[in-house]
């Protein structure tokens, strides 16, 4: 009887986008010379991970 044993090593891969939007942050400064000025800041906060695995069964 010839029994075919399944793969000892087995791989995988994995990927994940997260996008946390895009915030705006309002600044305030103040002083004597120039008076208020204020900067308006946006910034992205997007990331990609991309996993890669291997398993090995004794």
């Amino acid at each position: 009887m010839n029994m075919r044993s399944p793969p000892r090593v087995t791989l995988k891969a994995e990927y994940l986008h997260v996008d946390l939007g895009r915030p705006k942050v309002h600044l305030a400064a103040q002083s004597p010379a120039v008076g208020d000025a204020f900067i308006d800041v946006r910034f992205k906060s997007a990331y990609d991970v991309v996993r890669l695995g291997m398993n090995y069964r004794f």
